[in-house]
Parts: structure tokens; sequence; C-alpha cells
């Protein structure tokens, strides 16, 4: 129950979905390599190795290990799976609220590699003994899912949640006729998009109380899901009609591709060199929505309510440009060195949103829906320097065994004006992100085997430690959310021009907990999502040497 007077002060909570937030920052510039088939087999532990265009993405020098010019092309089957339920809170022996574990899938077709590399001997026996000029197109973030979640709540619902959001920053009550879309007018241009859009698809109205003079007082809004009852003088309570069936869903689609130009050499087989102009391309889908129904009991509310639905869209599209250079040095007994560094890489950034609400009831002036505009917004994002380092040790014509560290500070994040460079509109997600975030730790460890000369067996191992700082449960101490990768696959090398690989990978990600919407008023409970996904890629790599 919550109590509604005329005296009440709320504090705005009610966050703009489409607003640019530090886990943008996160999705849009990390790499989470997928490279070629050989290279997926082995973790992509590739920073010392080279040789394959899937490693040039790694550490530019590795284009020139290979003495000779290939051409391959890699084509993935990804299969991405997410469970997903309502957490189970204090004081609680079940979920509060979406309760019903429920399980979705997705499947795709990828290109996440394709590439050419030319090899020019320089026909020296020392120095500079030849140059590798390539061009790859990879991918190194894919972020696809589809969440989905249900259950019943029989205590909240997103519409009382808008309705307790629909405040000014300084505690003024928002006059509905300030939200109302009709006579031209543009609330958009003045307020959050999901208060205007709920208001006007009938997911919340505005509640008055009228004096003993007759005159008519805004006392707050209230959900087209709640029941209202006047204790008199202005005070109400507001409760849930009744039980509520509440769907959750949300799609992302897209991926991070970068098109990479190569320079490398190759000086004495001693030291090999290399250089990457990185273009990325950014292109990224999100839409989610909360689906609410009346149980069988649907006369219990006043409204006469029948369903609800909020649905939000947003689309993120760019590019910007990066460097990458790197070493490999073998100093002999098999062993093997190698290190890169990535530059930052300034992403310009157009993002698009809009919103959908939808109000059915069995009182016609309930049966509303209102569609937001398409909005705009652009902006520049300024990704961290990143830095790789790895070992490997070959023991003959047997095989390999390779590890890699990847680092990045992401605290050094930062989004700023796309014309004129100011931060300042920027000053609390820049914030937010120093606050939040830290240091990036990624290990990577890869095997090869070759029983017979034109035969590989491979397996890897991957380990990505979240740069989000999540506080320890009755503790002050911080604690890391991993990804954890498991690969293996087989190659065939026909010993003359022509290779054959397959990998399969398993991507393990931490869990996520995910907030549908929250409300401002003290001890009322706010149902929240627990996901865990997991992503399994089949790919081949078909290739020729000439």
């Amino acid at each position: 129950m919550k109590k509604l007077l005329l005296t009440i002060i709320l504090v705005w909570a009610g966050a703009s979905a489409w607003a640019q937030n530090m886990y943008d920052a996160l999705r849009f510039s990390e790499n989470n390599y997928t490279g070629t088939a050989r290279t997926m087999a082995m973790g992509n532990a590739f920073t010392a190795l080279g040789g394959d265009l899937g490693a040039t993405t790694i550490n530019p020098a590795g284009s020139a290990v290979a003495k000779y010019s290939q051409i391959s092309v890699t084509p993935a089957l990804s299969i991405s799976s997410c469970t997903a339920v309502g957490t189970v809170l204090d004081g609680y022996s079940k979920p509060f609220g979406f309760e019903t574990a429920m399980r979705t899938t997705d499947t795709g077709i990828k290109m996440p590699n394709i590439g050419i590399s030319f090899n020019i001997n320089t026909h020296r026996s020392r120095g500079v003994k030849n140059i590798s000029l390539g061009f790859i197109s990879s991918v190194e973030n894919d972020f696809s899912s589809d969440i989905y979640a249900k259950g019943t709540n029989e205590s909240t619902s997103i519409a009382g949640a808008l309705a307790s959001w629909a405040v000014y920053q300084d505690g003024n009550l928002i006059n509905p006729d300030d939200l109302w879309t009709g006579a031209q007018r543009d609330p958009y241009s003045s307020f959050p998009w999901d208060l205007v859009a709920g208001y006007n698809g009938g997911l919340f109205d505005a509640l008055t109380y009228t004096d003993d003079f007759g005159e008519t007082w805004l006392v707050g809004h209230v959900g087209v899901t709640e029941n209202i009852k006047d204790n008199g003088d202005g005070n109400f309570e507001i409760d849930l009609g009744g039980p509520i069936s509440q769907n959750y869903g949300r799609t992302r689609r897209g991926s991070k591709r970068n098109s990479i130009f190569n320079f490398a050499m190759n000086i004495s087989d001693v030291l090999y060199l290399g250089a990457n102009l990185t273009v990325t391309s950014i292109s990224y889908g999100e839409d989610w929505y909360i689906k609410e129904e009346a149980s069988e009991l649907d006369y219990l509310f006043q409204t006469g309510f029948k369903s609800l639905r909020l649905t939000q869209g947003k689309t993120v599209n760019g590019s910007g440009v990066s460097g990458k250079f790197g070493f490999i040095v073998t100093p002999g007994l098999g062993l093997r060195i190698g290190a890169a560094i990535e530059t930052p890489s300034v992403l310009a950034l157009r993002e698009s949103y809009w919103y959908d609400a939808e109000t059915k009831s069995t009182i016609k002036d309930y049966n509303l829906s209102e569609s937001s505009p398409t909005g705009e917004f652009k902006y520049r994002l300024v990704s961290p320097m990143k830095f790789n380092a790895g070992i490997a040790w070959t023991f003959g014509q047997l095989g390999v065994i390779s590890v890699d560290y990847e680092l990045a500070d992401s605290r050094s994040m930062f989004y700023k004006n796309i014309e004129t460079n100011d931060l300042s509109e920027f000053n609390d997600i820049n914030e937010s992100i120093r606050t939040n975030l830290g240091l990036s730790h990624n290990f990577r460890l890869g095997f090869e085997i070759k029983p017979i000369n034109s035969l590989a067996l491979r397996a890897g191992y991957g380990l990505g430690m979240s740069p989000e700082k999540i506080l320890k449960e009755n503790s002050m101490k911080y604690v890391g959310a991993y990804r954890h990768d498991v690969s293996f696959g087989i190659g065939y090398d026909s010993l003359r021009s022509f290779f054959f690989d397959f990998a399969c990978r398993g991507r393990f990600f931490p869990k996520e907990y995910i907030t549908p919407y929250t409300y401002n008023y003290d001890g009322i409970i706010t149902p929240e999502i627990t996901s865990k996904q997991s992503v399994w890629t089949i790919a081949v790599t078909a290739g020729f040497r000439f």
C-alpha cells in the first residue's frame, strides 16, 4: 500500500531509456574476437604466433610470419541461448514477479572474418626479408541476444511506476495537460518520452481532489492498473487493482565490424613488425517491451483494465578510426614473444529512438494508443587504449602452446559533443564511467598438436573480466564478473595451397540483472530479472595460399 498526500515530495527516478550510458560505451569499445576457425579453436591466443588472417586483428605483426600470400573466408553459425527469471529478493522465498523461468534461442549465419594478404619477397638473406600487405574484414563484437521473462505480479505494475515518475526534478507534480499531445502540442521537447507516450497511451492519468469549496487540486497520478480509495481531505490510498500477468522482452542485434588495412615486415626471421589502420563500423539495435494483462477477475479494476503494452526502440550507427602496432620476436629454442598496442578510437555515432504505448479496457475512454516521433542524437565516444602481450612455445613440427593477456583501462572512455567536442553535457555519464568502471583483464590460452603434418588438433580457453565494479554482498570489497570461453577444433592442410579449418566455441556470459521499472515510493518493491546468456559458435575457414 502507498499513501499519496497533497504535500508529498517525490524525487525523479525515471532515467531516459535512450540516454547514453556506460554500458553502451563498453559494448561499442570492447574487442570480443571471433577470428578464423583456427584462431577461434585456440582461444584467439595469437599475440605471439601469427601466420593466420585471424591473428592479424590481434597483432598486426602476425601477417609477416607467413612467407606466402593467402586468402580465406570464415562463415559461422551462431546459436545464442538465454534464460531469464525473476530475482528472489531479501525476505522472500520465491521471485517477486517474473517467476517463470523462460529460455529463448536465437540462431543466425554470420561472416566473422574474410581477408587477403599479399607477401612480397625482397630476396634478401638478412634485414627485411619479406613485406606483407593485407586487408581483413572482421567482427570484433556481436551484439545479438534475445531475452523473455514472464510471471504474475500482485503488487506493482509499469503503469503505476510511470505514475510515480510524473514529477519534476524539483519535486513538483507534472500537470497532465502539459503531457497531452493534442492540438499540435509537442510535449516530447520538454518531458521524458516514456512519460509522454505512457500518458497519451492511457497507462496513467491525473489524480485530483475537489475540496469543500469546489476547487480541484492535482495531487498526483495513478496507473490504469491501480484502484483508488479516497480517505478524505486529499488523502488517497492506491493499490494494484488485482493480479496482473507481466511479460518482458528485449531483443538486441547488430555488430562491431573492423575493416583492417595491414602492413608488416619480417626482419631476419627474428623480429616481425606490423601496423593496422582500422576503420570501425557500429550497427546496433535494441527493442524492449513490457506487456501487462488482467487476470480473469478483471472486474476488480476500476478502469476496466484488460491489457497494456509499452515498447521502446533504439538504433545506433556510426564509425571511427584507430591504429594498432605490434611486434613478434623469436629469440630461439621455439620461444616466441609478442605484444601490441591499440590506440583509442574516436567513434562518431548517431542514435535514433522512439516509444509506443497502448492500453485496452472494457471502458471506452481508456482504450488509447500513442506512437512517439523518432528522435535523433549525435555524439562522439572515445574508446580506451588497449594493450595485449603473449608468449608461445613451439616444439618442432609437433605443436604449439600459447598464452595471451589483454588489458584496457575502461575509466578512460568518455562521451563528447560531436560538433564542438565539448564534454560538459556528458558530465554525469562520464563521471559514472570513471566511478563505476576499472581495468578490464582478459586471458587466453591455446594449444595445437599435429599428429601428422596435414592434420592439426586444437583447443583453447578464455577468461574475460568485466571492468564494472560490483560491490560484494555484506562487504566493502568489489568482485569481478567473469566471461568464460571454451573452444576446440581441427585443421586440414593439403601441404600445397588449400587449407580447411573447423572450430566450435562456447561463450558463457556473467549474470545480467535487469530492472524493467522502478518505483519512487519508499517501501514499494521493484521486480528484478536475472538473465544468463551463452553463445555457441560453429565456424569453418576455407583458404588458399599462393
